[in-house]
């Protein structure tokens, strides 16, 4: 497979004078980058920082997934190089290779570019019978079904102290929209289309209030757990969603991917108090409206910033509500399984 190369790093002299730009290897908890050259290793959940100054710069990165995850594909956005590549190599140089198109960019001093790997969560298989533990109903095929083993609901499980509850997934999407959702209906298809294209079965809704309904009168108030596609548990049952403070932040998508502090945007539409209940005057004219300066709608947090924004880094009310916004903007939704 060739490798993806970049020539995005051209040294720019002013005068007599050198100067260079700053390269960033973000990576998520998910995954780590390893270097050819040894001395730009990046570990999963750290920004890398190198200054670039010199004129044959090259170097290769490689993105390698940690256990329940593959790699998908490079970052794209501005700044990012290889961009959407799906090669888990990528070489950056500013020194021509032959037979590969080469795209000069001046680089001025403290401009800074980035790599970002993009890795999805496919789950563990631990007893090897093809079935993902978060799906297999014995995970660790021992013939005992342990508290952390999903089981049917329907009878005592093998051992006779029947069975735990089955949980509930939950997920933040991983695309975005305006204010305009097609009303409820149309946010919920929303969360559903997502969820059918992950493999997720059920059925879902949005976390998401209008001038008549709010997840307190539209949700299945689940008694048993909700959890992440990771399996990470954000709340034990629907009245722990709604008592004003979440386990942990909703940060995963349908794949499992973090919505993280590089998502452009990472905040959700809600019009939802930490309580359930709505926000009946803000709601983008029940989710129909995107004309900007006509109608506000209440956004909760989605990405990973905490003071500066106050979002789902602080699983506090902060994750459904930090204030109002043009229904122009786009943001995310969360889908609750019901």
């Amino acid at each position: 497979m060739s490798v993806f190369i970049t020539r995005t790093l051209l040294i720019l002299f002013i005068g007599t004078v050198m100067t260079g730009c700053k390269f960033a290897l973000m990576v998520t908890a998910d995954g780590d980058v390893s270097s050819s050259s040894g001395t730009r290793d990046c570990a999963g959940g750290t920004i890398c920082e190198f200054e670039i100054t010199d004129t044959d710069f090259s170097d290769t990165f490689t993105a390698t997934a940690r256990e329940g995850y593959v790699f998908s594909k490079w970052q794209a956005g501005d700044g990012y190089l290889c961009a959407n590549s799906p090669n888990a190599v990528c070489a950056v140089s500013n020194v021509p290779a032959a037979g590969i198109p080469v795209v000069d960019v001046l680089i001025l001093s403290g401009t800074y570019f980035y790599a970002r790997p993009v890795f999805t969560f496919v789950g563990l298989d631990t007893d090897g019978d093809g079935v993902k533990n978060h799906l297999d109903e014995d995970d660790d095929n021992d013939g005992v079904l342990d508290p952390d083993d999903n089981c049917p609901l329907d009878g005592p499980n093998v051992d006779g102290f029947g069975c735990p509850f089955l949980s509930k997934t939950v997920f933040v999407t991983s695309e975005s929209y305006t204010g305009n959702l097609g009303g409820l209906a149309g946010a919920d298809q929303k969360c559903n289309d997502l969820a059918a294209a992950a493999s997720l079965a059920g059925d879902y809704k949005a976390w998401l209030s209008d001038s008549s309904e709010s997840p307190n009168t539209r949700f299945t108030q689940f008694p048993g757990p909700y959890k992440m596609v990771n399996g990470t548990v954000i709340a034990s049952d629907f009245a722990d969603v709604v008592d004003g403070a979440l386990n942990t932040v909703i940060d995963r998508d349908e794949h499992g991917a973090p919505l993280s502090s590089f998502t452009s945007f990472p905040f959700v539409w809600t019009s939802t108090k930490p309580d359930g209940s709505g926000r009946e005057d803000r709601h983008c004219v029940d989710w129909t409206n995107d004309v900007p300066g006509q109608a506000p709608g209440i956004l909760g947090g989605g990405g990973i910033f905490a003071d500066e924004f106050g979002t789902t880094a602080s699983p506090i009310e902060r994750w459904t509500y930090i204030g109002s916004t043009t229904c122009a903007i786009a943001a995310h939704l969360y889908c609750f399984q019901q």
